[in-house]
């Protein structure tokens, strides 16, 4: 009995000690991912709870919250709330059964457009070995559920259409040569103004023998507190003189330097495109050497229905 007794006993002390000597009294959990994104870019996201419904495994839903600021995001049966956002990343709240249990991921840039996100976790194990057995086993499933939950977000966060609203591209615009005509007007300048506009633009370009070579493009800016300046201009196939209403002007053609994204909608919706291209470059210390322009593909004039207007905004950057 006695032998049984301390046999047991040894045991006992054995598997503590084991307990005490590969489990820390402090355990890290840490998961990373390296990602193609811009930091500032990928931090809007991050900062974003409403980004966090669409990066979040379509599994899993927002669970509680009168407002987006106290929603919890669940994934199994741990829950996750945005605590606060800073330069290098965010800070989460982890809640599982009544613990609470802070954590941060780290945003670290690598490159222009690389950076590694990682994910931290830091658990208090304490000096009981019952407690740190289980303080153990929730580590590993706090291991496995952030690291799903890092490689979604990498995953979602590494196309620039997420981050940014819309795929934006790097381009050359090729056509150089443009016949352009400035339009001064009281108020932001409507549908009919800026067709008339187009329409003497193509009549000088008929009556000098030359083609058009792609859509009309325009660009608008409000010069003061009523006025507005939009330049219209078409492409055209060969260099033709100036007149006094039109001027011909001869762009120089940088190679991949004008960002680009296609959009589907009207002036609301070209707007938010021309914003997200100046987000991004301004992540980037991107300068613009020119003004930025749009191609309108659709005939605005002939379809009322600002929903189905496509266009092409172009930004020149360096």
């Amino acid at each position: 009995m006695k032998k049984a007794f301390f046999a047991l006993l040894l045991l006992l002390l054995l598997v503590t000690g084991l307990v005490f000597i590969l489990i820390p009294t402090k355990i890290a959990v840490v998961n990373a991912c390296a990602i193609q994104a811009n930091r500032n870019g990928f931090n809007s996201c991050l900062h974003n709870l409403n980004k966090w419904e669409q990066w979040w495994p379509s599994h899993e839903k927002k669970i509680t919250g009168n407002s987006v600021e106290d929603s919890l995001f669940g994934y199994g049966n741990i829950q996750y709330k945005f605590e606060k956002a800073v330069n290098d990343g965010a800070e989460i709240q982890i809640k599982r059964a009544n613990k609470s249990i802070s954590s941060k991921i780290l945003v670290l840039p690598r490159a222009s457009d690389s950076l590694l996100a990682q994910w931290t976790v830091i658990l208090d194990a304490g000096n009981n070995p019952v407690s740190r057995l289980k303080t153990y086993l929730i580590a590993k499933e706090l291991k496995e559920s952030t690291r799903s939950l890092l490689d979604s977000l990498c995953l979602w966060g590494s196309k620039i259409e997420n981050l940014y609203d819309f795929p934006i591209i790097r381009t050359t615009f090729l056509d150089t040569i443009l016949v352009t005509y400035r339009l001064i007007t009281p108020g932001y300048p409507n549908v009919n103004q800026v067709y008339n506009s187009i329409k003497e633009i193509r009549k000088y370009i008929a009556s000098q023998n030359a083609g058009e070579k792609d859509y009309p493009m325009l660009n608008t800016k409000k010069l003061d507190d009523w006025q507005y300046e939009t330049m219209i201009a078409i492409c055209i196939n060969k260099k033709i003189s100036d007149s006094k209403e039109f001027e011909v002007v001869r762009m120089v053609n940088m190679k991949d330097k004008f960002l680009s994204t296609e959009v589907i909608g009207g002036p609301l919706r070209i707007n938010n495109a021309h914003a997200a291209i100046l987000r991004y470059m301004d992540d980037r210390k991107l300068s613009a050497p020119g003004r930025p322009f749009e191609i309108m593909i659709t005939d605005r004039s002939k379809e009322p229905d600002t929903s189905k207007w496509k266009t092409i905004v172009y930004h020149p950057s360096m």
